[in-house]
């Protein structure tokens, strides 16, 4: 596997000027995307499970700004997280709504994670934990907001990203466009404690959100008016991840630093 450093070349895809994407209005409007009222639909059609919204559509979802120019992007699935208790439930109502199982993934993978399709739109289910580049334990924390995960567990689902795309800048740079910086797990609020408490336990979590942080103020200027907004707050983040002490495992993984690797990339876990 190699190895990603610092300073390495972010994957950059920016949209075009002008594009409008094939899920978005891009009149202005208040319109909603087809597939957001889609996630919307399957949102309520679960809420009397753990099951949550993540992923892009549901930084849409909560943020104004990504209907805005600059953040404004195409949707191409639906992203769901659910507690294991509720699996059962999530494939009962999914089904009832038209999506259709993976039968092989689920039967191999089921157990941490699930594919449902409606023609051909995805719905990717994760259980318990999202489980990408770093894993993210999600037990206990999906109903503290209505429909979608917190934002603060958003966030940190984009910043776990070893090899960031266009994309998910947008939705990280939303989400710190529209929601404030503070200690609560509140439906507008950015947790810092949480963040904090994750980068002094974990090294390679810190050494994944420093770097991201660190690519996400070199795009600043390439969002026009919120440019200072988004400096500030992401100089604030970035203080986060320093401001606790280092746990013992935590120190034990930074003598070996970036010669081992700390983060699975997609195709790996998925291949």
């Amino acid at each position: 596997m190699s190895l990603q450093p610092r300073s390495s070349t972010v994957r950059m895809q920016p949209e075009q000027p002008g594009l409008e994407p094939k899920t978005y209005d891009g009149g202005g409007g208040p319109a909603v995307p087809s597939i957001g009222a889609e996630a919307v639909r399957v949102a309520d059609a679960l809420s009397s499970t753990s099951a949550r919204l993540i992923g892009g559509v549901a930084v849409w979802y909560v943020c104004p700004s990504a209907r805005r120019e600059h953040f404004a992007r195409q949707y191409e699935d639906i992203d769901v997280a659910v507690e294991a208790k509720d699996r059962g439930e999530l494939k009962r109502v999914v089904g009832q709504l038209g999506f259709q199982p993976n039968a092989q993934f689920n039967a191999l993978q089921g157990a941490r994670r699930q594919l449902y399709w409606k023609g051909d739109l995805k719905l990717d289910v994760f259980v318990d934990r999202f489980e990408m580049c770093l894993n993210l334990d999600l037990r206990g924390r999906l109903a503290l907001v209505d429909r979608v995960l917190n934002p603060t567990d958003l966030l940190l689902t984009k910043l776990q990203i070893v090899q960031l795309t266009w994309k998910d800048v947008q939705d990280a740079m939303a989400l710190l466009a529209d929601c404030e910086l503070g200690e609560s797990d509140w439906a507008s609020e950015i947790n810092l404690g949480r963040i904090a408490a994750i980068c002094a336990r974990d090294w390679g979590w810190w050494a994944t959100l420093t770097d991201n942080i660190d690519r996400l103020l070199g795009h600043v200027p390439s969002f026009g008016p919120d440019a200072v907004r988004l400096q500030a707050q992401l100089g604030r983040l970035r203080e986060a991840t320093h401001e606790r002490p280092r746990s013992l495992a935590w120190r034990m993984r930074d003598k070996v630093g970036r010669r081992k690797a700390w983060y699975r990339l997609p195709d790996e876990i998925e291949g």
